[in-house]
């Protein structure tokens, strides 16, 4: 039996920061990239399906983005 092993895992995060996160992408990128992430009406990319993201292990490249919104 061959198991697969998942892209990566995360611990749960804090639950406050959790929340204060999901304002924060309703209020300045739900827009463009649509509620669930997968890419808006409105011509923004897909977040679930991005290299950009999916590289981003630590959050070290999309953390001055979210720290300049």
């Amino acid at each position: 039996m061959v198991r697969r092993r998942a892209w990566f895992s995360r611990p749960p995060g804090d639950p406050a920061s959790v929340a204060g996160g999901k304002t924060s992408y309703m209020t300045n990128c739900a827009y463009g990239h649509g509620e669930d992430a997968r890419g808006g009406e409105n011509g923004g990319n897909n977040l679930l399906r991005s290299d950009y993201v999916m590289r981003d292990r630590r959050g070290e490249a999309i953390a001055p983005l979210l720290k300049s919104s």
